[in-house]
């Protein structure tokens, strides 16, 4: 994103206008790395965020608060001492260096009136928030940076601060030096060797500005007219008034935000009156997808492991059930052995006998060392012993195979789900099934989520995107309703209100619908059923989204979506 030099040169300006004059009411610091002042100006409080994170450096006005941890760390209790209450007397922009001054008017220790200024380091790995004393010295910052991790610059209370050092390329005002290095060209993409010489743009921005002024990003060579075309395009990049700051959308979703529309990109341009709300709004919706993202792979790899270890006992249970599954013959080996042992002689480890069960003959094996009517009990111990073992590793493996059912069907919810308030119903029904502890102390608990709606020729069709919505979704359909579900194949129920009434046609949508929110989703010729919900039920004691169902019948679709 072209979160660059000129972006925070211009944002700068903006926080300026914004905050120049407002009072410091409120220092927060959410997360190790950010910091947010609240500023009181003209009755209204601005909440200005400075994040020093690897991933997501920034400086912007926001309108999300997270909330902040029990015990304020060592940097809030600084910032809090010493610029709590401090007058905001500008804020400014290292000239083509994404490095913004607020400028803070408070008093010092004695009580005298001291400019200080709280400086953002936007620069990756390498961003940092630093409290500079009216002196220049570092009075502290959010990452000390020793000798041991630069040899270029320390950042320390009671150091000098200096800025980052700069890199040894030129800046658009140089004109004389753009053009030179532009003569070089030899031909390819344009923007990338416009970069190799220039400091304070992002790739994108030089890229629009080069779409902007020869129309095409790559060429074979530049003339002179095209040079300075170039050039020009350039430095109006700088040019402020013409500023038009939006927002980026691809398929809905935000991806970059812009000083102004860019025709290099392939998307949507959503306005917004001003940057810091375009920065914003990217910024908080990135946040919530990663958390998101976050949350569901925890609960996804609990589930995950659960399965694991289920199939794997159902494994173990099945062996144990095959290897037990001749349990009878011991118990005619013994029967036999009874009726013979008159025939068995000391020292003897066989018996040849006549089988009376199968009219054939039968070799017993024998203990030497035992009577025969110890070997004959020995045969009935086994008897018994094998007959347990066949019956009890049969119920287990049953109730193990349900469980493995029933994992696989809550792991593939998480394919479905798309928002915090699933994941949260998710998260509910794994608490109640014991896969996840109930987070102590006071729960946050997100508006429950509704079954995903739609209409086909006005036929209200519910799909339902895991095992809780999917009850409540066949709890709340009347009997002439229709339900519809993948067959043998975990996935959502569908019901069509007033099924019973739908055409053919609807039925076929809302099967493709269907198939489309199963595990099936990138097959073809998806068998689903479906029948009227008067002949769905759920047995006594079912895990969710458990049903049996009669009187169905089946269409084969390929997958839509709604």
């Amino acid at each position: 994103m072209p979160a660059d030099a000129l972006t925070y040169a211009y944002l700068a300006t903006q926080l300026d206008a914004t905050l120049k004059g407002g009072v410091v009411s409120k220092i927060s610091m959410p997360y190790k790395d950010e910091i947010i002042l609240s500023v009181r100006r003209n009755r209204e409080t601005f909440h200005l965020l400075l994040s020093a994170s690897p991933s997501a450096a920034r400086m912007h006005l926001t309108e999300h608060l997270p909330e902040n941890p029990q015990t304020a760390p060592a940097f809030l209790m600084h910032l809090r001492k010493h610029i709590g209450g401090a007058k905001v007397v500008g804020v400014e922009a290292v000239p083509y260096e994404r490095i913004v001054a607020v400028r803070l008017l408070s008093r010092s220790e004695l009580g005298d009136l001291e400019e200080k200024r709280l400086i953002a380091e936007i620069m990756g790995k390498y961003s940092n928030i630093i409290l500079v004393t009216g002196r220049g010295t570092v009075s502290d910052s959010i990452k000390h940076i020793t000798g041991d991790i630069s040899g270029k610059r320390i950042v320390l209370p009671g150091v000098r601060y200096e800025t980052a050092p700069p890199q040894d390329k030129t800046d658009i005002r140089d004109t004389a030096a753009l053009i030179s290095h532009l003569q070089t060209f030899t031909g390819g993409k344009i923007a990338p060797h416009i970069i190799k010489r220039l400091s304070g743009l992002a790739p994108a921005t030089v890229n629009e500005a080069v779409l902007r002024a020869v129309g095409t990003e790559s060429a074979d060579r530049l003339d002179a007219k095209q040079i300075d075309a170039i050039v020009r395009a350039l430095q109006a990049l700088y040019d402020f008034a013409k500023a038009a700051p939006c927002l980026m959308l691809r398929d809905g979703v935000p991806f970059d935000f812009c000083l102004s529309p860019y025709l290099s990109y392939h998307g949507q341009a959503v306005p917004y009156a001003s940057l810091s709300q375009a920065m914003d709004t990217l910024y908080y919706s990135a946040a919530q997808k990663t958390r998101f993202d976050e949350r569901a792979r925890t609960l996804y790899t609990a589930v995950k492991t659960a399965l694991a270890h289920a199939q794997n006992k159902a494994a173990k249970l099945l062996s144990t059930k095959q290897s037990a599954a001749d349990f009878d013959d011991d118990r005619i080996c013994g029967e036999l052995l009874t009726a013979n042992l008159y025939r068995v002689k000391p020292g003897m480890t066989e018996l040849t006998v006549d089988n009376y069960y199968t009219g054939d003959t039968s070799i017993l094996a024998l203990d030497a060392r035992l009577s025969p009517a110890d070997n004959a009990q020995r045969y009935y111990k086994r008897y018994a012993k094998k007959k347990r073992a066949y019956e009890l590793s049969g119920a287990q493996y049953t109730e193990t195979q349900n469980t493995v059912e029933y994992l696989s069907s809550l792991l593939a919810s998480f394919a479905l789900c798309s928002t915090v308030a699933e994941l949260d119903q998710i998260r509910s029904e794994m608490e109640t099934a014991g896969l996840v502890k109930a987070p102590r102390g006071k729960k946050v608990v997100s508006a429950p989520a509704a079954p995903l709606t739609f209409s086909v020729d006005g036929f209200t069709v519910s799909v339902g995107k895991n095992n809780l919505q999917n009850d409540a979704l066949v709890r709340a359909s009347r009997p002439d309703d229709l339900w519809l579900h993948t067959q043998k194949i975990h996935g959502s129920h569908v019901v069509i209100a007033n099924g019973s009434r739908a055409p053919e046609s609807v039925v076929l949508r809302a099967a493709e619908v269907c198939a489309y929110y199963s595990k099936a989703r990138e097959s073809e010729n998806v068998p689903v059923d479906y029948t009227l919900v008067r002949y769905v039920s759920k047995p006594k004691g079912a895990p969710p989204g458990k049903v049996i169902y009669v009187n169905q019948k089946t269409v084969y679709v390929t997958p839509r979506r709604d």
